[in-house]
């Protein structure tokens, strides 16, 4: 009987006791759940409104943001001005005033800057003025007595291009120039961008 009576006290007393074991919960979960508890407690309220005082939050229209983009400006290559090698006279190289500077048979020929045309149509347009320009010198030799001051160069050279160009006709001259003649120089006016070519022959 005394053991039937210890069984039951043990019994009973182990029943009521309470549990005292430490709850294992990380710091994140315990927000978690501590966020969980406060939507549960205002959902609790909002059930013993009336549907009166119910009310959504309206969301606000977002602003759609537009991509942005850079405008484009294309970066034309500056190009510098030729410097010349030759001395300046009066502003211009030597050779401008003196086509035939140095003892040789030039041509120069001055084009405009071309709106809506670039750099290389100026030149272009300047090399075939130069060009003209150097065949009316020889045409001005084969046909005619000239002294040396009217062309600008000694009674050597002048004796020389005779010989050479006396037998020519008109398109051998022409020929001529297209095969033989080169740029020997070029200078572009700060001032008007108009393009000054030097054309030779050697």
């Amino acid at each position: 009987m005394k053991l039937v009576v210890i069984l039951i006290v043990s019994l009973l007393f182990s029943c009521g006791q309470k549990s005292t074991k430490v709850s294992s919960v990380s710091p994140s979960k315990e927000v978690q759940i501590q966020r969980a508890e406060r939507a549960f407690e205002e959902l609790e309220r909002e059930v013993h409104k009336p549907a009166s005082e119910l009310t959504l939050e309206e969301e606000k229209p977002r602003k759609e943001k537009k991509p942005h983009y850079k405008k484009y400006k294309p970066q034309l290559a500056k190009r510098e001005s030729p410097k010349t090698k030759y001395p300046i006279v009066n502003g211009m190289p030597v050779w401008v005033s003196n086509p035939n500077y140095g003892g040789v048979l030039g041509g120069v020929g001055v084009a405009k800057k071309i709106r809506g045309k670039g750099y290389a149509e100026q030149k272009r347009l300047a090399k075939q003025i130069a060009l003209a320009d150097l065949a009316k010198q020889i045409e001005v030799i084969i046909k005619a007595e000239v002294t040396k001051e009217e062309i600008n160069i000694d009674t050597h050279q002048l004796e020389y291009y005779k010989k050479k160009f006396s037998s020519y006709s008109e398109q051998e001259v022409r020929a001529m120039l297209i095969k033989n003649a080169v740029i020997e120089d070029e200078w572009i006016d700060p001032a008007t961008g108009d393009l000054y070519l030097w054309v030779v022959i050697r």
